[in-house]
């Protein structure tokens, strides 16, 4: 019966739905079901519209995470990885679906982290997750580190992490901004986040890590104090 229900999902009508309404159905039956019903969403990953592409490699990761049972009836998981990279790489096409607030590439990241641990080559996941990361805020940094990284005194040699690792980092020194590594109160927690796993953690010190200039800039000297910019005034 459950099973049943979770077929209705799906209706036939899909076809004709908006892309973006289409696409909602989609990622809620990844939510809401234990196994991909009918094989649909196997069959989405070949639609026309990368939205839905989208949709249904966001689904079935879920699917695959959430019951790993029915992972054998599902498509492998670089096949999945390939669409939530291609859709990751580009911007969100229009219209699109209101899931996660609209922010489908923060939750493209999201779900690319979570295959990792069933590919077969997770450093090449990682480099597809590298190549959308432009898109998400860089708040979303701290989860990154986390699922890549662990704590640590001090940071490795960078020839020593694994290709997609420099790779990010790297990104990560041409994306962040000094002011993201900002401490509170104006900023965020991004600084101790980076210390927490030995990485460096001013925008100057992992810019000279990964080998990018720091022209200009001290990489040595310490994250200025919040209220500096307000004292003497």
């Amino acid at each position: 019966m459950a099973h049943s229900g979770t077929r209705s999902v799906i209706p036939s009508w899909l076809t004709k739905c908006g892309s973006g309404c289409a696409a909602t159905v989609l990622v809620a039956v990844g939510l809401l079901a234990a196994h991909a019903p009918d094989g649909r969403l196997r069959y989405h990953l070949d639609h026309e519209h990368p939205l839905l592409r989208w949709a249904a490699a966001t689904a079935l990761t879920r699917i695959r995470v959430a019951h790993p049972a029915a992972a054998s009836g599902l498509p492998p998981v670089e096949r999945i990885a390939a669409e939530l990279a291609a859709f990751g790489a580009g911007p969100a096409p229009a219209p699109a679906t209101a899931h996660h607030g609209g922010d489908l590439h923060s939750y493209t990241v999201r779900s690319l982290l979570l295959l990792m641990g069933d590919a077969e080559d997770p450093d090449g996941v990682l480099q597809d997750i590298v190549r959308a990361l432009p898109h998400p805020l860089a708040a979303r940094t701290a989860n990154l580190l986390k699922a890549l990284f662990n704590p640590a005194e001090t940071a490795p040699a960078f020839t020593e992490l694994s290709p997609a690792r420099r790779e990010l980092l790297r990104v990560l020194a041409e994306v962040l901004t000094a002011e993201d590594f900002q401490p509170v109160p104006f900023g965020s927690d991004l600084h101790e986040r980076f210390t927490q796993y030995g990485l460096p953690g001013t925008r100057p010190a992992l810019r000279a890590y990964v080998g990018l200039s720091t022209e200009g800039q001290d990489p040595t000297a310490p994250l200025p104090h919040p209220w500096e910019p307000f004292r003497n005034r």
